[in-house]
Parts: structure tokens; C-alpha cells; sequence
């Protein structure tokens, strides 16, 4: 039974599906203007009915107003804090009750390239922020790199160098470890000493053999390749393991625990 249904205004669109608590449902939403410009909405998660609605940046993308794009920004919920990574050269914090921006930071965006053949990181579409431990970490579509920030107010904690632009999806952390992957595998550490530095890549070589998101779970990393997943220690960073597809006549894809149960969404089914 449908209970409640909210369509947006003229011009405007969500982007991107909601994360809800009991005390509202909270939405990114992109509105269409010569620069796009993004906002977050809190509506009533029993009628739908809007609580509030915040201004948080505006810029260009890389379809420069000529071509259509489409785009599913999505939201991190923390307490009473709400992230939103927008894509567009800013990250922001708000606050859940009244949507009052706590900070906006920028980072430098990659503002240049082939629309034809876009570069790997453009690949970074359902990019949430991660929060770990009062620290915010960030794979924005329009930068090669991976951005640590301050959760609570806003400053840039450390930065990664652009061999990273390949990673797409961040699994999470393990230890003081962020795990991300898309074309390869990236160990990045966490800790002081090693604070925004790849430690460990899988494959070593040029081969770039992932094939959907992975999972982090009970200490082993399970990435997806086109005909398998392989299975890796998250501590050591070492396979130890293989799951075949084709034998069966699956392939790879995303990639989702339910219980004891591993579950793949493939291009087909």
C-alpha cells in the first residue's frame, strides 16, 4: 500500500535515494540552472511533508550545461550531523533537526578533460561520504584523489595523490586502513605516520580486473572480478581465496551480505 508520494518541483529533481531515522527523511536534490546547484531536504518520513531545505553549493560539471547528465549524490547520517559529499568541489556538514550549514569546505576540483573520454574518477557515482572515528573520508567524482577531513569542523586532513583516480567505491576501514577499490584494490593508511599513503595495491601490475563493488565484512574483502570474487585479508592485505563464477554461468557485479548469505547484483540478474 503506497502510504505517501512526493513528486519535486518544476526544475528540480532528487538526486539520489534517501537515508531515513525516526526523526525525518533526508534527500539530496539538484536544481537546474546555468550552473546546477545542490541542496538538501528534510521531509516528514510519516507524510512526506517538507521540514526545511538548504542552499549548499552551486558549479559547473563536466556536461557544461550541453549535454544531459544524470547524477545520485547520496547523503551520510551521523548522529546529528548530515555529510553530503555534492560532486561539485565542496563537502558540507549540516544539522539534521534545522538543515543549518555547520561547515562547507572546498578541494580542488580536475576541471579539465575529454568529454568524450572521461577519466576514471568521473566513474565515482554512488560516493557517500565514510565517517570513521571523527574523521570524514571522501572520494569526490571530480578529483583523482581521496580527501580526509575533520568531521567536526571541516578542515582538510590529508589528501592522496591522483594513482587513485581508478577507485570509485570506498569499502570502508579496517583497522587503520580505508579499503577502496574499482579498476584495482587500495590499502590507504589511516594512521599518523602514514596518513593519506597507499600501502598496498592488488593487482601489482597494470591489470585492472574489478568488475562492480565489493564488501568489507568480518575481516575479509570480497571484490568482484568478471568471472570471480576474489578474497582477501583486510588486516594483511592478501588474498586468500577465490569464489568461481563462470562454472555456473555467472559473472561478477555489486556485491551485498545478508546474513551468512553473499549476494551478487550482475549486469543480467
Amino acid at each position: 500500500k503506497l502510504v505517501w508520494k512526493v513528486e519535486p518541483e518544476k526544475g528540480w529533481a532528487f538526486d539520489g535515494a534517501p537515508v531515513v531515522d525516526a526523526d525525518g527523511l533526508y534527500v539530496a536534490l539538484r536544481r537546474s540552472d546555468v550552473r546546477p546547484q545542490a541542496y538538501v531536504a528534510c521531509l516528514d518520513a510519516e507524510t512526506g511533508r517538507p521540514r526545511w531545505r538548504r542552499f549548499v553549493c552551486a558549479a559547473e560539471t563536466p556536461a557544461r550545461a550541453v549535454f544531459h547528465q544524470c547524477t545520485s549524490n547520496l547523503l551520510s547520517l551521523d548522529g546529528e550531523r548530515i555529510y553530503f559529499n555534492t560532486n561539485l568541489g565542496a563537502v558540507a556538514a549540516l544539522r539534521k533537526s534545522d538543515g543549518k550549514l555547520l561547515w562547507v569546505t572546498l578541494y580542488p576540483r580536475a576541471c579539465e578533460g575529454d568529454l568524450a573520454q572521461l577519466a576514471p574518477h568521473w566513474r565515482r557515482d554512488l560516493n557517500p561520504c565514510l565517517v570513521d572515528r571523527g574523521t570524514l573520508l571522501v572520494a569526490p567524482a571530480d578529483s583523482p584523489r581521496i580527501f580526509a577531513f575533520d568531521a567536526v569542523g571541516g578542515q582538510m586532513v590529508w589528501q592522496t595523490d591522483a594513482r587513485v583516480e581508478d577507485a570509485v567505491h570506498l569499502l570502508g576501514v579496517w583497522g587503520d586502513r580505508l579499503i577502496a577499490s574499482g579498476g584495482r584494490l587500495y590499502w590507504i593508511g589511516l594512521d599518523r605516520q602514514n596518513q593519506g599513503r597507499v600501502l598496498h595495491v592488488w593487482p601489482e601490475s597494470d591489470e585492472s580486473p574489478g568488475f562492480g563493488r565489493g564488501v568489507l565484512t568480518g575481516g575479509r574483502v570480497y571484490w568482484p572480478a568478471r568471472e570471480r570474487i576474489h578474497v582477501f585479508d583486510a588486516a594483511e592485505a592478501t588474498p586468500v581465496g577465490t569464489i568461481e563464477l563462470e562454472a555456473s554461468g555467472l559473472g561478477g557485479g555489486n556485491l551485498a551480505v545478508a546474513g551468512a548469505k553473499l549476494l551478487v547484483a550482475t549486469n543480467r540478474e
